[in-house]
């Protein structure tokens, strides 16, 4: 490998977290397949549909309305809310419903271990760099137990488009420059 640059001084590290730090798929997998049976057991307006239709309503929204491309979370409280209304459910309803399952989804897509390996190293780099997190994805930290070590966290959706559009990297880097700036005011960088 040549570099023809010298590299600048690292001054944060940022991680994504799906892949990265855990592997994902099983829990996706395991989450999307709860969710389908969740609904068949418990909601006769979700009770006729299977994970392919749930995909293709995705889709369909997605193509409808472009936000909810960039923020997976209001793409599946929508999701939820139009397929409940689909099977029949009345708007309001679906719409509380909706709420309700999309909380226990993130309850479930979160049941992540994360390796003791990856904590470790996060411990290390801590010691050297600010640590952030910029993901596409809504799983909650505090349930997988990384809460605790990164300076901030950015999460695609709320008018933040996902990667690899620059959004988060720039709205990160100005975080990291304000908070660079108060560190070197009060004398601590």
């Amino acid at each position: 490998m040549h570099f023809f640059r010298r590299l600048q001084d690292i001054r944060a590290i940022s991680f994504d977290l799906d892949d990265t730090l855990y592997d994902n798929r099983p829990v996706i997998e395991h989450a999307e397949q709860w969710m389908v049976d969740h609904l068949r057991d418990r909601y006769l307006a979700g009770a006729m549909y299977d994970r392919m239709w749930w995909q293709h309503l995705k889709h369909e929204l997605q193509q409808t309305d472009p936000r909810l491309k960039d923020d997976v979370s209001l793409c599946r409280l929508t999701m939820l809310e139009i397929g409940l209304q689909r099977g029949g459910m009345p708007e309001l309803q679906a719409k509380n419903e909706a709420k309700q399952l999309f909380a226990q989804f993130l309850e479930v897509r979160s049941q992540v271990t994360v390796p003791e390996h990856s904590i470790e190293v996060l411990k290390q780099l801590s010691k050297h760099f600010p640590l952030v997190v910029i993901t596409n994805g809504n799983i909650l930290l505090e349930r997988i137990g990384l809460d605790g070590h990164f300076k901030h966290v950015l999460k695609a959706g709320d008018g933040r488009k996902m990667k690899p559009a620059p959004d988060m990297f720039r709205l990160m880097a100005a975080q990291l420059s304000r908070r660079r700036i108060r560190s070197c005011m009060s004398g601590t960088m």
